[in-house]
Parts: structure tokens; sequence; C-alpha cells
């Protein structure tokens, strides 16, 4: 199926028209600067941000909005809200209004989307309530360690998050657990707890606790 899927005319000239202004800008940068400049050495990050993700949000944008032959509809969004939207209009066409009393409305993307919002308010509030201590333990002075915890906490995240989330499943077997909502549960956690503490920890760490002593003073 993807390799029918064919971009509309204006992508490739969006594409090429960004190309070249990406280009004459450059030559412009060095024009004026007399020759390279740091801030060049950001360009091909900027080249990829523009075709990896500029131009795939305007193509979202483009398709959601648009039918296989081009065409303006907002059926796409009824198929969200009904997933049986297409298998009903082929029914209402063949049998007319009498075959609505056997149509059924779906909601398959609806229940996933809730499903899907739901887990991960369960993973964020996990994440807070272990992550908030943790974090506020290694901004301690007190804490000697905190270097040595804090590179602890950076080593899972040198391993790729797909090979994390195996090594996870295969943990479970051994353990002989089930996966079910709670094993998602606990992979999503394992996953993102450090992009919890490092925030948390990093803004802890430069308070000035002076200010804390002088609340303390003052009776707070």
């Amino acid at each position: 199926m993807l390799s029918n899927l064919s971009l509309p005319w204006w992508a490739y000239a969006l594409m090429g028209t960004g190309l070249c202004v990406f280009i004459a800008l450059i030559a412009i940068t060095i024009h004026r600067n007399r020759g390279m400049h740091r801030s060049l050495f950001a360009s091909p990050y900027a080249l990829w941000m523009m075709i990896f993700t500029i131009v795939p949000v305007i193509l979202i944008a483009y398709y959601a909005f648009t039918d296989s032959s081009g065409a303006f509809t907002l059926d796409n969004f009824r198929s969200f809200w009904d997933s049986n939207y297409e298998s009903n209009k082929i029914i209402l066409d063949a049998m007319g209004e009498a075959g609505q009393a056997y149509i059924s409305r779906g909601t398959v993307n609806v229940d996933t989307l809730v499903y899907s919002l739901w887990m991960a308010f369960q993973c964020t509030v996990i994440c807070l309530l272990l992550g908030y201590p943790a974090a506020y333990i290694l901004s301690q002075k007190q804490f000697n360690t905190s270097r040595t915890m804090v590179v602890l906490f950076i080593l899972p995240m040198w391993v790729n998050i797909l090979i994390r989330t195996l090594a996870t499943v295969a943990l479970f077997d051994f353990l002989n657990l089930p996966l079910g909502e709670g094993a998602l549960v606990f992979g999503m956690v394992y996953n993102f707890l450090p992009f919890m503490i490092y925030p948390i920890y990093n803004t802890l760490q430069k308070m000035d606790h002076n200010l804390i002593e002088a609340a303390q003073d003052l009776g707070a």
C-alpha cells in the first residue's frame, strides 16, 4: 500500500524551494561573514528538521483533509469517531435506509485514544511519585554519591528504547509473570522515569538554599 502512495506536486515544490532557500541563506551568511561561521555547523540539523519534520507535518495536515483523489473531505475525522463509518457507507449505499437498523456505531478508535490517555496518565503519576523524591535526594549536598547515582540513571538511556522494552518482556517471561496492563505500565515507567528525574533534579540543584533557610527563620 505504501508503494502506491505518491506525494502531491506541491510537496516536491516545497522541498525544492526550501532547499534552494537553505543554500541561498548559507551563501549569504558566508558572504557577509567573509568565511565560515560557527553557526553554519548547525545547518545540516536545520536542513534535517525542514525535510523530516516540517514537511511531514504539512503532509499530515494535507492528507487529513483530503481523500484518495485529493479533494477536500472530512470523512477521515468521521472515520476516527466512528470506526465502522466506511463499512456503514457501503451498507447504506447497498440497502438504503432499510439497512440503517443493522448498522452499529463503532468506537474502536475513540476507545483506543481514551485507553492510551489513561495509560499515559498512570505512567506520569507513577513517574512523578517515584521521580520527585529521587531527584530531591540527589540534589541534597549531604548526599555524597549523587553524581554516581546520576550516572547510574543515565546508563539505561544509552540503550535503545526498543531493546529495553524487549528486555523487559524477557524479564517478565523469565519470572513467569503475565504480560498484562501492569507489565505495560511497568515498562513505560522504566523507560520514562529518567525523563522525570533529571528536569526536577536540575531545577532543585539550582535552587538557592539560602532562601529556604531564610523562609524557615521567618516561620515557614
